[in-house]
């Protein structure tokens, strides 16, 4: 069995249905699987390209919550959450000179304002990717 939940897993959700934080609490999806977690293989995190313009808005999509997905999907004991922000700070300084776009951490964890719109909010921010400023729009 490979666990893909629907809300924990799916990048092409935006980030008020699936924000940061919640992407990293991934292994707390275990917890939904009633029987014995014997014949789980391992998860996959999920990008339905479908309703995405462009692959800018891809890039956005899958970072940085990919990188939550995988510390949490991969660690036996994950660690708590901000030693986690720390941590990305690097990942996304990595992800700049590979010239790969993400969204902004402001973006990536809304506030809680931003969750009542989670089903109609789908329009990229004009700032929100973050990009190299050698690259192009």
């Amino acid at each position: 069995m490979i666990l893909s939940p629907y809300l924990s897993a799916y990048l092409d959700h935006t980030y008020a249905t699936l924000p940061l934080k919640k992407a990293y609490k991934f292994d707390r999806a275990f917890q939904h699987v009633t029987e014995s977690t014997d014949g789980i293989l391992g998860f996959e995190g999920l990008m339905w390209g479908e309703w995405l313009p462009n692959y800018r808005r891809v890039e956005y999509q899958t970072f940085p919550r990919l990188a939550a997905l995988v510390e949490t999907g991969w660690r036996q004991d994950p660690r708590p959450y901000p030693d986690f922000e720390n941590r990305l700070k690097h990942y996304l300084r990595r992800l700049e000179m590979m010239d790969i776009g993400y969204a902004k951490l402001s973006q990536a964890q809304p506030p809680w304002q931003r969750n009542l719109l989670k089903y109609v909010d789908i329009a990229l921010p004009k700032n929100g990717i973050s990009k190299p400023a050698n690259q192009e729009n």
